[in-house]
């Protein structure tokens, strides 16, 4: 019978912990590369950042962000591209500070995006004057939607 030198031992991950370990994991490809290409697969940035458009992304802190910029962030186990309405005062449950996300095509805002979860900016695109201003009255006038 041979005897065995070493054994591994797997630990089963939770989502949680998956979520955690792929955003670590995008970031130090974000912080070693600088920037990184990415494709929008949904609509709902439509037309500022049509379904297949390519975008570049960038390494963001939280207090660089600023309304109406695009960033990329975990949403339930997938990346989201959406608008900065505005950085939350009331800290998330934890203390953790938010921010306030909304796509462009949306009926409502997304919830409260916290800053762990805020993984880059896309700094190929950006609202212009325009679209900033369909953006918010896209958000206070449904009809318009």
């Amino acid at each position: 019978m041979a005897c065995p030198i070493f054994t591994l031992k797997f630990k089963v991950m939770s989502e949680k912990e998956w979520k955690l370990a792929e955003i670590v994991l995008l970031r130090a490809l974000l912080q070693e590369r600088k920037t990184l290409p990415i494709t929008i697969i949904s609509e709902s940035m439509a037309p500022l950042l049509p379904v297949g458009c390519r975008c570049t992304i960038a390494p963001v802190s939280y207090t660089e962000i600023k309304s109406f910029d695009l960033i990329v962030f975990f949403s339930e186990d997938k990346l989201v591209c959406h608008a900065v309405w505005a950085k939350q005062f009331l800290p998330a449950a934890n203390g953790e500070r938010t921010l306030l996300t909304r796509g462009f095509n949306n009926a409502g805002f997304d919830y409260p995006v916290r800053e762990s979860e805020i993984v880059a900016r896309v700094s190929s695109h950006k609202m212009s004057k325009w679209q900033r201003l369909l953006f918010v009255l896209k958000a206070r006038f449904p009809i318009l939607r």
